[in-house]
């Protein structure tokens, strides 16, 4: 199989990688980007984001704005406890 070199995207198909392959080339720098919830604010503060989007706006939920990440992170974890409780 010819190398192919693609730029931030790795495509998955037959003439592609497989998706064990993508797993295996994706970094955890990047993959830990990809899902990020918490960003930091122009005001130095942290917001956590829900990990869908809303289908009808295209934008995530903001599910609370914190002092420090440290405070986010925990949040994140309460969520993401109590989400998947039954």
């Amino acid at each position: 199989m010819e190398c192919k070199v693609f730029v931030g995207v790795i495509p998955v198909g037959p003439d592609f990688a497989s998706p064990t392959e993508v797993r295996r080339l994706r970094t955890p720098h990047t993959m830990l980007r990809s899902i990020q919830m918490i960003r930091k604010l122009t005001s130095g503060k942290y917001r956590l984001y829900s990990e869908k989007k809303d289908p009808k706006t295209g934008k995530r939920k903001n599910l609370g704005t914190f002092d420090t990440r440290e405070a986010a992170q925990k949040h994140e974890r309460e969520v993401k406890f109590f989400k998947r409780r039954k």
